[in-house]
């Protein structure tokens, strides 16, 4: 292994110790899982976090994971989740009340919201 490969993967296993660290600072629950990614490629970090709106997590670690990806050119990904139980949990709570469809509205009308916010670059 050459040494610039060797010296990236030092840099990357430091990165997925920082933004663990920094996450449970303020979710101390949150669980991690590691592994390497094809579009784009680089090294995927998955934070569980029971939160209601995992924009909380990111909010928590971007200005850090941004420094990472553009100034220390860290092929470093984040994301956040909801533990999958949590997610079935309200799934069959919303379907058993019949407000399946509210609770798809809500999902998709954040969606749209933060979509829409987003600045597109003009072709």
């Amino acid at each position: 292994m050459s040494e610039q490969k060797e010296q990236d993967e030092r840099r990357l296993a430091a990165a997925n110790g920082e933004l663990p660290a920094i996450v449970r600072q303020r979710f101390p629950s949150a669980s991690f899982q590691v592994g390497e990614g094809e579009d784009p490629e680089g090294t995927y970090l998955t934070a569980i976090v029971d939160v209601d709106d995992t924009d909380e997590v990111m909010a928590v670690v971007v200005a850090r994971l941004v420094t990472m990806q553009v100034d220390e050119h860290l092929p470093l990904y984040f994301i956040p989740l909801r533990p999958s139980e949590r997610v079935e949990r309200e799934l069959s709570t919303h379907t058993q009340t019949g407000g399946l469809d509210g609770w798809l509205f809500k999902m998709s009308d954040s969606f749209l919201t933060a979509s829409s916010t987003t600045r597109r670059p003009s072709m």
